[in-house]
């Protein structure tokens, strides 16, 4: 995210990659792109740095960065998923964390879980039981809701 200063080209559509964690410790200061008009940003994230207070401080820091965007998407890629650490970020994310989305900007965020572990069916209900709100299908975990008309998120 430090390197986002060196940026010199004025294109009103811009995509980058980054490390989530790096943003919410090095948002750069008095720094913005106000030119940028459909943002697309595909960050890595450990899941244990992914918790609704993060959630919320990252948005506002693209919002701080990228003042005029009109449409955004943002596909979080986690580092090394599990069942268990994925099923809990489902529990925790909610519309109000992207409540500072600007009614104006339309777009979606998302999150696909792959896990390198295929657990069991035993433990996948395991970790489930009593709490299947988002389970669709056997190892299947499914979160969508609505931030805005024109804005969703969606969770697998």
């Amino acid at each position: 995210m430090y390197q986002l200063p060196l940026i010199r080209s004025k294109c009103p559509v811009f995509c980058f990659g980054l490390d989530f964690a790096e943003l919410l410790k090095e948002k750069p200061e008095n720094f913005t792109m106000p030119w940028v008009k459909d943002l697309r940003i595909y960050p890595n994230v450990k899941l244990s740095d992914f918790t609704a207070e993060s959630v919320e401080y990252f948005v506002k820091c693209i919002l701080e960065i990228f003042p005029n965007i009109e449409k955004l998407y943002i596909q979080f890629k986690p580092l090394k998923p599990t069942w268990k650490s994925g099923y809990g970020i489902m529990k925790v994310l909610e519309p109000h964390l992207f409540k500072s989305i600007p009614l104006s900007v339309k777009g979606k965020i998302e999150m696909e879980l792959l896990s390198n572990k295929k657990a069991s069916l035993d433990k996948f209900y395991k970790l489930t039981e009593g709490d299947n709100e988002y389970v669709v299908d056997n190892w299947m975990a499914y979160k969508e809701f609505k931030i805005h008309d024109g804005f969703t998120a969606a969770f697998s």
